[in-house]
């Protein structure tokens, strides 16, 4: 499917839901921005009313679907990722997306101490129709509130790879042991660290006694 139809589409399904006056959870959804073909923008902008102050809600950034592996289009690629949040950072909206047509990936913009590709993260199956868009839409004002179920990250790439479920595990297991190996490696980095700093106790120098002749030690015991 071109990029061009994605856009299309997604602008369609949205903006026939958001011109029936849809609200969620007293936000109010006033309309879809649509500018594809300006560069240096985003695809689609989802804006709203929230606590009486119009916002930017949902960014989202659509690729072309391709029957291969290409960092441009992928919806998981860091390029992708970081174009559609750069854009959703200049507006101050909380939250983007990225779609190719058959499945579109949620992100949360901002998420401190969090690596862009590692933050929260929900995926959809996109279908063009009314009840997609209503979902999407839904599931933004519930996670604004807090009360929204993020899918983890993992779950969500072995959704994309198709893997079945005793092959989940085993990712896990290899994870898990990878994980112990890591633990270990860190406890003789530390060992090794705090041997190479310790240094043995140095014994106290011993006076050195002067030898003294017999003849004056008796002169000395004398004058005391």
């Amino acid at each position: 499917m071109l990029e061009r139809n994605i856009q299309i589409e997604l602008y369609r399904v949205l903006q026939n839901l958001i011109a029936k006056k849809f609200s969620y959870n007293d936000v109010e959804f006033v309309g879809v921005r649509f500018e594809p073909t300006i560069n240096g923008r985003p695809d689609l902008v989802v804006e709203a009313i929230d606590k009486g102050k119009k916002l930017s809600l949902l960014v989202i950034e659509t690729k072309r679907k391709v029957p291969f592996v290409d960092r441009k289009f992928d919806p998981y690629s860091k390029d992708v990722i970081r174009q559609a949040s750069g854009y959703a950072v200049d507006l101050g909206a909380p939250y983007f997306a990225t779609c190719n047509g058959d499945v579109l990936v949620l992100f949360d913009t901002f998420t401190a101490g969090v690596p862009l590709p590692q933050r929260k993260l929900k995926q959809y199956k996109v279908s063009f129709d009314e009840e997609f868009a209503k979902n999407l839409l839904e599931e933004v004002c519930r996670l604004r509130i807090g009360v929204g179920k993020w899918l983890e990250l993992d779950e969500a790439v072995f959704d994309v790879l198709k893997l079945k479920e005793k092959e989940r595990k085993q990712v896990y297991e290899g994870l898990g042991l990878l994980r112990r190996m890591r633990l270990q490696r860190k406890e003789v980095d530390v060992l090794v660290e705090t041997a190479e700093k310790w240094k043995p106790h140095k014994k106290p120098k011993k006076e050195k006694r002067l030898k003294i002749e017999p003849s004056k030690r008796l002169d000395k015991w004398i004058n005391k």
